[in-house]
């Protein structure tokens, strides 16, 4: 593998707020030109992680962590140092040159994958237009409203509607220049039929990473026949799970949500194994029978665990 340039290590060094960085994994307040906050990487009540912009440096001075912002990056996310520099690099601008070449080197799955998101990202945008801006999706707009669910949590969240025209969305991004072979890759086709929309004449529901990324959605129907909810494939539940192992400690979660339908296997891993003492759980129903299924399954496996558990309907009554 090709080796960083040492200039681009500098400047992503250079420009990386460091401050910010960490605060995406730990609250940090100001002391002086100094920060603290509780520690990343182990569990802790007093606060001992020190960050010191000027320096653009971090130690911990009770487990002993400590470094630059790549650092940092290495030890959270599990990456290597090539991934930590090209993570870094991407997210403040800059390219990255290797020795003896003067491009960029991509992964030509994160490169596909990126395109999706913003595909997703874009559709989202759509979604949500029709909703918000349409008469086609008035009379969803005027269901939410009627529902107690105020023109802020819409905009806030980018509910949405999908046109109830099937091919619409296919022409429509095809229109765009996407090609025919992306987008029957994209998830957002049927795999039978891929000149069909997977969701139609539905309320929106986008599903954001911590990047703020659209990777899924849920879409949930107002009238007429047909599942009551329909989700995107798994195309990036692991990578979503991936996030969720690679923070270790959520200092600002306060819920994990469980929806009818995820794997005990991935609750358990990530819960259990992970952020057992820092979240509580919430568990999605909407009717009688989930409700039963829930507690019968999930609900007794995670109270044995310790893990405080409570049922609730997040969108009640949007969604009961």
């Amino acid at each position: 593998m090709a080796k960083i340039s040492s200039s681009t290590i500098d400047e992503v060094n250079a420009r990386t707020d460091i401050i910010s960085l960490i605060g995406e994994y730990t609250r940090l307040e100001r002391r002086g030109s100094d920060w603290w906050g509780c520690c990343p990487f182990h569990n802790e009540k007093t606060p001992s992680f020190h960050v010191v912009p000027d320096k653009r440096m971090y130690h911990c001075f009770g487990c002993g962590q400590g470094g630059s912002a790549i650092n940092f990056v290495m030890e959270i996310e599990k990456l290597s140092f090539t991934e930590a520099v090209v993570q870094l690099a991407k997210k403040t601008g800059i390219e990255v040159v290797y020795e003896g070449a003067n491009f960029v080197q991509e992964n030509p799955l994160e490169k596909r994958k990126d395109e999706i998101y913003d595909l997703y990202s874009r559709t989202s945008g759509t979604f949500h237009f029709f909703l918000t801006q349409s008469d086609m999706g008035k009379f969803a707009f005027d269901y939410l409203i009627s529902r107690g669910v105020s023109k802020e949590i819409i905009e806030k969240f980018q509910l949405g509607y999908s046109p109830s025209d099937r091919t619409w969305l296919k022409k429509f991004l095809l229109s765009k220049n996407y090609s025919n072979e992306f987008l029957n890759e994209s998830g957002l086709f049927s795999k039978k039929y891929p000149d069909i929309a997977f969701f139609s004449d539905r309320l929106m529901f986008p599903i954001f990473n911590r990047k703020n990324q659209v990777v899924a959605f849920g879409g949930r129907i107002l009238h007429g026949e047909g599942p009551k909810y329909l989700n995107s494939g798994e195309m990036f539940l692991k990578d979503l799970l991936i996030e969720l192992k690679r923070a270790k400690k959520f200092i600002f979660m306060e819920y994990f949500i469980i929806k009818p339908g995820m794997m005990w296997d991935s609750i358990h891993e990530v819960l259990i194994d992970k952020v057992k003492e820092n979240v509580d759980v919430r568990i999605i129903y909407d009717d009688i029978g989930s409700l039963g299924y829930l507690e019968s399954d999930y609900y007794k496996k995670l109270q044995k665990e310790g893990i405080k558990c409570y049922k609730f309907n997040p969108f009640y009554p949007i969604l009961s």
